[in-house]
């Protein structure tokens, strides 16, 4: 890992700090960690046993979870497998009749119910249980700062930073990173092509369409220029509440119209997410 000592403008202040920069070997978007300056609250509880009765009752040693807490359960059965109970991933739950070691679960409803697991496949192995929250404390480096954040996947609206280190979010979530935003901007060299005179230079040029080999990527813009960036529609399948998935193939982005003698485009990345470009083409037209 690679430690650093950065000078920062922090609330009208210099302030150096010490910091890591953060490995970028993730598999889910929710794990992603792409700000700066930032810190992570994520504290999974790991499950040992879970009932096929009505309600479901979770055994997670310490969990130390409420009644009326939100979880969300995730990697039941073990991670790439799909066995054992595995209708739980992906949920948020009411906790009830907690214990020590155990508690049910029930819907999130406004008056929640029993989840009924009577129907569900036996429990084998493997689980993680979260507490969403709302309320992120422990920001104190960032005081008088608008911070980027990154709750569950999704990008939430920028805040700044109370008196008190701590920012309050609109929804719970349970995997939350939040620090300061950079902004990653690619440009394109000017184009030149096989022409008989100059090749290609002098001639003007409009890119019409770009085609973008992209490996784990999310949030992506692009355009003829900074000032005319068109987003890539990204979400299609993803069952409602899921963060958008990252894409990992080659994209075409439609591009606004505009002549220029470079033909150059320019792609943008703006939120906490990542993106790797791997390759580009596009397609567009010359005058004479």
């Amino acid at each position: 890992m690679l430690y650093v000592v950065v000078k920062r403008r922090i609330n009208g202040v210099d302030r150096r700090f010490i910091e890591r920069m953060h490995s970028r070997i993730f598999e889910d978007v929710r794990d992603a960690f792409h700000v700066d300056s930032g810190l992570s609250y994520d504290d999974p509880k790991t499950i040992t046993a879970a009932t096929q009765a009505n309600p479901v009752v979770i055994t997670a040693a310490s969990h130390g979870f409420s009644n009326g807490d939100v979880v969300q359960i995730t990697d039941v059965g073990g991670l790439g497998t799909d066995t054992g109970m595995t209708e739980l991933n992906g949920n948020r739950y009411t906790v009830a009749s907690s214990t020590t070691n155990t508690f049910a679960l029930q819907d999130t409803a406004a008056t929640p119910a029993n989840v009924n697991g009577s129907s569900y496949t036996a429990y084998v192995s493997g689980g993680k249980v979260r507490k969403e929250i709302t309320t992120v404390t422990g920001l104190h480096h960032l005081i008088g700062e608008s911070v980027t954040i990154l709750a569950d996947g999704s990008v939430m609206p920028s805040q700044t930073v109370s008196a008190t280190g701590s920012i309050t979010l609109s929804q719970g979530a349970g995997r939350i990173h939040i620090g300061l935003p950079f902004m990653s901007d690619l440009r394109t060299l000017p184009l030149v092509f096989a022409k008989a005179e100059a090749l290609g230079q002098g001639r003007f040029k409009s890119p019409t369409k770009v085609h973008l080999r992209v490996n784990k990527a999310r949030g992506i813009f692009a355009g003829p220029d900074a000032s005319h960036l068109r987003e890539y529609a990204q979400r299609t399948s993803e069952v409602y509440g899921a963060p958008t998935d990252m894409v990992s193939d080659e994209i075409e982005i439609q591009l606004d119209s505009s002549w220029s003698r470079g033909g150059q485009v320019s792609i943008r990345q703006t939120d906490p997410t990542p993106i790797t470009i791997l390759s580009m083409s596009w397609e567009g037209e010359t005058g004479a």
